[in-house]
């Protein structure tokens, strides 16, 4: 008994949608919302922003695997493909108490919000190559409604190399204790008892996975022989991909590659290797690395002289780890990234008040 013209209606999800008629209310705006590590750590601001009061809702352009942990956190999540521009991006910002614009991708957004009625806060995760195709669109002023902030020093320089005069505040990553985490524990058989050094990530020069496999290459033979070395990441990257596979099949012994695996699994590797590496030429802040012996960057050399160290003198590895805890503690815990969070958002708020002569 419907007419059929309303099954052929179709409206646009607006705020009463997302949110209630009362309390404050947070739109977060990720351009990805699969398992890559700018929505991932996103995911870590829903509790912190309902705990400052907020109602909090993410918009992305369809589930890629992250959308479930949005969900679990609290936020009401919602999928348009076009959501760094759709029209539907002004509608559901505008009736918001804050924005978080994620990541350089989110520019087009930061457009149209630019000297609008909502604060947005610019959370910038980007390497230098991620302005290749989008640093045009950066707007050369940007009105006291928004706010940009960066994970440290190398995501701030990317910016900085295109605007220069921006000021840009800290909001490093809160990253999950995993030594409080319950987790199944996933047998790695790569690793046969020795100590195994592993990389995640995607395969991309940026990432380099080349300078890992040439350190491996360059590494002593006895050296060699007494650890295991892991590769995890889609191979996007063909030339990357076949450097890998060609180490692997010329010592398989010793070298492996997977192209993907579960959370839980990445949790019980980590808890689980000698050293994770992170041969990265461009890299703001990686998420699943922060801790380790320190290299001189695109030095296979030098890298493979860290590992040898470490392969050589089995319990630096142990020794360092109350300082590393520590570095845990101070700069990428819950309470820290909460703590810092907050504190973005306050002095958002305050940036965003009309001056007292108006």
């Amino acid at each position: 008994h419907i007419p059929q013209a309303l099954l052929r209606y179709r409206r646009q999800p607006g705020a009463e949608d997302l949110f209630s008629q009362n309390g404050k209310r947070a739109l977060l705006l990720s351009h990805v919302l699969d398992m890559t590590g700018a929505p991932i750590v996103l995911v870590s601001a829903v509790p912190v922003l309902r705990q400052m009061g907020y109602e909090v809702a993410v918009m992305g352009p369809g589930d890629g695997g992250s959308l479930p942990l949005f969900v679990e956190a609290g936020a009401t999540a919602i999928t348009h493909p076009d959501c760094v521009s759709s029209s539907l991006l002004w509608g559901l910002a505008t009736a918001a108490d804050l924005v978080v614009a994620n990541t350089i991708v989110e520019v087009k957004a930061i457009r149209a919000l630019n000297g609008g009625p909502v604060p947005v806060l610019w959370w910038l995760h980007d390497a230098f190559v991620g302005y290749g195709y989008l640093s045009h669109l950066i707007p050369k002023e940007l009105e006291r409604n928004i706010r940009v902030c960066a994970v440290g020093s190398h995501a701030t320089a990317a910016m900085h190399a295109h605007r220069p005069g921006f000021a840009i505040g800290q909001l490093i990553y809160g990253l999950p204790d995993y030594a409080q985490d319950r987790f199944a524990p996933y047998d790695i058989s790569y690793a046969g008892g020795r100590p195994l050094f592993v990389s995640v990530g995607a395969f991309e020069s940026r990432k380099g996975q080349d300078i890992l496999v040439d350190a491996i290459r360059l590494l002593p033979d006895e050296m060699r022989n007494q650890a295991a070395f892991l590769f995890v990441g889609k191979g996007a990257d063909k030339r990357l991909l076949a450097q890998v596979q060609e180490l692997a099949a010329e010592y398989p012994q010793n070298v492996f590659y997977v192209s993907r695996l579960s959370r839980d699994e990445i949790k019980s590797l980590m808890q689980q290797c000698a050293c994770t590496v992170c041969s990265s030429r461009d890299d703001p802040m990686p998420t699943f690395v922060t801790e380790g012996l320190i290299f001189h960057g695109d030095s296979p050399a030098a890298l493979a002289e860290a590992m040898t160290k470490l392969i050589a003198h089995p319990g630096l590895a142990a020794r360092m780890a109350p300082a590393c805890r520590a570095l845990y503690e101070r700069y990428y815990s819950k309470q820290a990234f909460a703590d810092t969070l907050q504190a973005q958002v306050e002095a958002l708020l305050q940036q965003n008040q009309p001056d007292a002569a108006e």
